[in-house]
């Protein structure tokens, strides 16, 4: 499992980042990439470089009705 997931996981329910889990230092750039349903998640710690990328997609919303 990525060092990274516990990162991705506050970012998404919180809209916040943590500390970068390679260096400690919360100095870490989220780019979010949007193409149709496909939304993906960069992070990049500013000060070490380490990054990582996370790929998915967005449940349209009729199928998200249909599924409730």
């Amino acid at each position: 499992m990525s060092k990274w997931i516990n990162f991705l996981l506050q970012y998404c329910k919180e809209n916040k980042t943590g500390k970068c889990p390679a260096c400690g230092k919360t100095n870490v750039e989220v780019q979010e990439h949007s193409n149709g349903n496909r939304k993906s998640l960069t992070f990049l710690c500013k000060d070490c470089k380490a990054s990582a990328h996370f790929d998915g997609f967005l449940e349209n919303e009729k199928n998200a009705t249909k599924n409730r």
